[in-house]
This record gives C-alpha cells, structure tokens and sequence, in this order.
C-alpha cells in the first residue's frame, strides 16, 4: 500500500508539474514561439495524460501557426484531432474544431473547416458545458466570417469576426482571441476608413504592450500600419512601421509574413524612387514567398492525406465489422442446421425405436 501511495503521489506530482509546463509553454507562446515548441516537445514525449497531450499538441499547432510554418500546424493539430478521438474526448474533439478554422481557411480548405464543426457540433447533446456553447456560437461566426470573405463583403466580414471574438474572449483562450483579433486587424483597413483602422490598430499596440506582450500581434499591426501610411502617403511613418514589423517577423521566423513585409517596404521605396532597395526587398521576397508556397502545399496534401487515411481506416473497419458478422450469422445458421439435422436423426431414430417396439 504504501509503494501504491507513492506511485500516486509520484504521478500526481507529475501532473502538476506538466501542467506548470503547460501555462508556460502558453505564456510564451506569441514572444518565444521556438521555446514554447520545446517546451510543448518535451511534453508529447514523457507525459501520458491524454488530455495534457492533446493540449500540448494544440500549442504546437498555434505556435507553427504563429511561425507560419503550416505544415507543422496541420500535423500538430491532426495529432491532437487523432487523440481526442482514440480517447472519445468530446470537449477536445469540439475545441480542436473550432482551434484549425482559422489554419483550414489560410489554406482554402474552407469546406473542410465547416464540415469538420458540423461532425463534432453533434457532441453538444451529450456536453452539458455553458463554455462548450460559446465554442460553439464562435466557431459559426468565424465560419461565417469566411464565407462573406470569399464574397468581398467585408462589413459582414468585420461583423462576424467581432462577434466570433466577444465568445472566445469568454472563454479566455488565447490562441483564439490572438488570431481572431489578428484576423480583425488585417480586414479592418479593407472594411472601414482610414482613420477608424488607425484607431483600431493603436488600440490593439496599446492593450498588447503592457503586461500581455505579444510579438506576433506586434507583427501583424505593424504590417497593417505600413499598408496605412502608405495609402496616406506618409513613406518615411510608412517604412518604419514596416521595419518594426520585419524585426518581429525575423525574431519569430514567420517567413509568411516575412515575405509580405518586404513586398510592402519594396512597394514603399519604389514610391520614393529608390530602385536600389526596391529590387532588394522585393527579390527577397520572391524567395520567401517560393518556400512559403510549398510549405502551404505540404500543408494541403498532408490534410487531404489524413482525410484519406481516415476514410479508408474507417472503411476496413466497415468491411472488417461486416466480415465479422457475416461469419457470426454463418455460424448461427450453421447452429441452426445442426440442431435440425441432430433433431431429424433423433426423430427417425425414435421413429425406428417404436416401429421395432
């Protein structure tokens, strides 16, 4: 009993200590996506607690996210859809939904973001959870918010965005909240005047350089500024945002945004006649945007291979189910044809029995 008592304790004590990793490996998530990684690594590889892993497996994801490398994401979050299932973690399977719409829909595989909320919204019935709900009511949203995209209609676009974020922001997830808001900051400058995206863009630098630092937000807004003053002719405010931007971007090694960046510094110094860093800036990033577009191929195949996987595993387990049964009703009518042929001889039998009698 007490060796017993000890492995207990020993494993509770684990526990704590993954979950102390956890909420690190989060605090960092958007300042040092890297460290947050191995963190996150060291996890997958010693903790047996399936709900830690899947949890560890949907920070991987959201910080490859945050690096813009893809691929890694969708492996990250397949990981994590794979768990939740093997272990019938409804709560997750729902969480891990609503987590990949914004990664499904960067690689255009809108249809299979929704198709994806609409298998796991079926749990509701049986997760009597008000959080579950607000998942729920943010996930369609940010669906929505989508599907307006693809129609350039961007006021509904910013609507629903918004609106996906007021339930994420109750949740207190903030992965969601970090790529919603993210996904807010690029759109409002497209939806709404230039003043009121200045506005909404130095809201968020405000909220986000005090105690919650956020590089990858940084980036984000940074980038947009540039795009701002840029439309206001304002180059030398315009270059400077760009440049913080780029700094946060090598810091983080997002070579997605990396290559956005310098297209934009590029367009910015072609205003100002200066062919020098023009050619500079915009050949690197051609180059990036080359690595970036086969990253996000590898990211689409990897998808499309999982689905595949998936529909033939489930379709062996339909043959394998209906061999099964076959081979029990076999058996059955077998039994059956037994007994009668046993219960026919035993008739004649008798039958004989009397007639000598």
């Amino acid at each position: 009993f007490f060796f017993l008592g000890f492995l207990l304790k020993i494993s509770a004590q684990n526990n704590d200590g993954f979950t102390e990793m956890l909420e690190e490996a989060e605090s960092i998530l958007y300042t040092q996506p890297k460290e947050s990684l191995k963190i996150t690594g060291h996890l997958i590889q010693n903790s047996e607690n399936p709900r830690q892993l899947i949890q560890a497996y949907l920070l991987e994801a959201a910080a490859n996210y945050a690096m813009g490398e893809f691929n890694s994401a969708v492996n990250a979050m397949t990981e994590a859809k794979k768990l939740a299932e093997t272990t019938d973690d409804k709560e997750m399977q729902i969480k891990i939904s609503i987590s990949s719409i914004h990664l499904l829909n960067h690689l255009g595989l809108n249809v299979v973001a929704e198709q994806y909320y609409i298998n796991t919204k079926v749990f509701t019935k049986e997760l009597e959870k008000a959080e579950i709900q607000l998942y729920l009511e943010g996930g369609i949203a940010l669906i929505d918010s989508y599907k307006f995209k693809d129609q350039d209609n961007l006021p509904e676009v910013l609507n629903n965005f918004e609106k996906a974020n007021t339930f994420f922001k109750k949740t207190s997830n903030q992965i969601l909240i970090t790529e919603t808001t993210a996904s807010l900051a690029e759109i409002n400058l497209k939806a709404t005047n230039v003043d009121s995206a200045a506005n909404y863009l130095q809201t968020i630098l405000n909220n986000i350089n005090g105690e919650h630092s956020n590089n990858f937000l940084k980036m984000v807004v940074q980038n947009q500024l540039g795009k701002l003053y840029f439309l206001k002719k304002e180059y030398s405010q315009s270059l400077s945002a760009y440049q913080a931007a780029l700094d946060i971007s090598e810091q983080i090694n997002n070579k997605p945004y990396g290559s956005e960046i310098r297209d934009g510094l590029a367009t910015t110094y072609l205003a100002l006649d200066d062919t020098s860093n023009f050619y500079s800036f915009r050949t690197e990033s051609d180059q990036m945007a080359n690595e970036v577009d086969i990253d996000e191929d590898n990211a689409v195949n990897s998808i499309y291979n999982y689905i595949n996987d998936n529909h033939t595993l489930k379709r062996n387990l339909i043959k394998e189910t209906y061999q099964r049964n076959l081979l029990i009703l076999c058996g059955i009518l077998t039994l059956i044809l037994l007994t009668w042929v046993s219960l026919q001889y035993r008739y004649k039998n008798r039958a004989r029995q009397y007639e000598r009698f």
